[in-house]
């Protein structure tokens, strides 16, 4: 206490004047049905958004259309927008339905069952090599940026440090020559990927 340091001394208190109280008091005695909305403000001017939910009213520091869109984005990240919406069957989905749902917007039963419809019809093959086409260009669009990466590496000066807190440095005595290497090899790898007859396109990129 003396040195004023008691809870009782240092605790904020909040002052609300006589109208923004007495409205206060009025909004809580107003019955609200699921659905209304309503705006209340705050003794500082700041605007409080309502919407009556069921047995909740839900909060928010924005407008009720800023909600709305920030709700529909959540929905639409978490749900599998290519599964045929009149047999899909999926309401609880497991680690295996959110790993298709990042690659192809499906869980896995509608994967499957897309799959055995195109075996039956005889698409399957050219669908399954355009898959693998796809990923390969994606694999070698992300190598691609780590062999740049590996380049700027390579022509700079490297420093290591050791237990005993002593610095070494290296740098390549011909950097040019290891970068000519592995871009050509790189190239000879992509080639092979790309000419194979599995998923062979004529648009190397």
């Amino acid at each position: 206490m003396l040195a004023g340091e008691h809870r009782t001394q240092t605790k904020s208190s909040f002052f609300v004047d006589s109208d923004t109280w007495k409205a206060q008091q009025e909004a809580s005695k107003i019955t609200r049905k699921v659905g209304d909305r309503w705006i209340e403000e705050k003794a500082d001017g700041t605007k409080i958004y309502f919407e009556q939910r069921e047995g909740y009213r839900k909060r928010s520091d924005s407008d009720w259309d800023h909600q709305k869109r920030m709700e529909e984005a959540r929905e639409r990240e978490y749900k599998f927008l290519k599964c045929p919406k009149e047999k899909c069957t999926c309401v609880a989905p497991k680690p295996l339905d959110e790993k298709f749902r990042k690659k192809m917007d499906m869980c896995f039963d509608c994967v499957v069952e897309m799959e055995t419809k195109m075996k039956i019809n005889g698409t399957f093959n050219d669908y399954a090599k355009n898959k693998m086409r796809e990923n390969a260009k994606a694999y070698f669009r992300d190598m691609e940026i780590e062999l740049e990466n590996w380049k700027k590496d390579i022509r700079s000066k490297m420093y290591f440090a050791n237990g005993d807190s002593t610095i070494e440095s290296w740098q390549s005595s011909n950097p040019e020559e290891l970068i000519q290497k592995m871009e050509s090899e790189f190239n000879e790898l992509k080639e092979l990927v790309f000419n194979s007859e599995n998923i062979k396109d004529d648009s190397i990129q």
